[in-house]
């Protein structure tokens, strides 16, 4: 553990103090194959935190032929480019065989990540974007970046980073004709989880865990965990309802996750995208559990809140 400790931080130095040297290197290769017309749109995965989005990105990027930020690409989020073609000359596009995960974190260099080259060109801390709110000029230099790794390669992007569940506008001033795959879980147990979250990693209250929706400040002044986790998952999916009305029918893809069966979401997915099934690979068992976890008298406390709020036209004034 400690040796494969020291060489993720060797890897990660690397290539930290190289990106300066990389990112001019590969601006040709960008510009040449980002100014190409682009056969392909990315993917985005989407939905409120701890609706299963994380095992349904590991699955994804398992079984079809597709690109995806992986542990090492992350760690060369300085020369993203680079990032991809160090990856697939490690890996040769195998897949990745990772099946578990830590709020999202995976384990692995070839493993999927969020990723954070996202935050060269977008807010830290400042989850929902508007239209108009990022310059056009690195809107133009994200989309340049992703049309080159897709032309590259000749496949379609996955992403999975859920801040964009809260970002949709913002998908649709980068990609119009981008795929959209939506999962969903029954919001008792998605709060639930969001309460265990946010108690082992020692936030206060006022705090919000993971993705914070439009109405964050309004969270923030929630009178306890419960209300306040509730109230996120009801914000996220409101906002993502509404927005998914920028997007044509056929874009958009909704996922149920206690209905998860590999073998049709496979070829859902597949149908829905255009991808191509990556040859002998191994399969991702999906695990379903909705569960109680928490002591009887929060989890009815949980119901009460849920019951207040109108989860199907999100009408609800709070």
């Amino acid at each position: 553990m400690i040796i494969k400790e020291i060489k993720y931080w060797l890897i990660r130095r690397l290539l930290k103090y190289s990106a300066p040297l990389l990112h001019q290197l590969e601006q040709p290769s960008i510009k040449k194959y980002g100014s190409q017309a682009c056969a392909h749109q990315p993917v985005f995965i989407i939905g409120p935190p701890r609706t299963g989005s994380t095992i349904l990105y590991q699955t994804l990027t398992q079984k079809l032929d597709v690109l995806y930020v992986d542990n090492l690409v992350n760690m060369s989020r300085g020369a993203t480019w680079f990032g991809f073609w160090l990856s697939r000359r490690l890996f040769c596009n195998k897949g990745h065989n990772s099946s578990s995960s830590e709020h999202g974190r995976t384990q692995g260099l070839h493993a999927p990540n969020e990723g954070l080259f996202w935050y060269k060109w977008l807010p830290k801390g400042h989850d929902f974007i508007d239209f108009g709110e990022i310059k056009p000029t690195a809107i133009n230099q994200l989309r340049q970046l992703i049309n080159a790794l897709m032309n590259r390669y000749k496949t379609p992007i996955v992403f999975k980073n859920l801040t964009f569940s809260v970002r949709l506008r913002l998908i649709k001033e980068l990609y119009p004709k981008a795929r959209i795959i939506y999962i969903k879980r029954e919001p008792l147990y998605v709060a639930q989880s969001i309460i265990r979250s946010k108690e082992k990693d020692g936030l206060a209250l006022q705090e919000v865990w993971s993705v914070k929706p439009r109405e964050v400040e309004q969270l923030k002044k929630c009178s306890n965990n419960i209300q306040q986790a509730v109230r996120q998952v009801y914000y996220i999916e409101k906002q993502i309802e509404q927005d998914l009305k920028l997007f044509d029918k056929e874009q958009c893809m909704i996922i149920n996750y206690e209905h998860l069966n590999v073998d049709a979401l496979i070829h859902e997915v597949q149908a829905f995208t255009g991808c191509k099934l990556r040859p002998n690979q191994e399969v991702i068992q999906l695990k379903v559990s909705n569960r109680q976890q928490i002591d009887d008298a929060q989890f009815d406390a949980l119901k009460q809140e849920i019951e207040q709020l109108d989860w199907k036209s999100y009408s609800t004034k709070i």
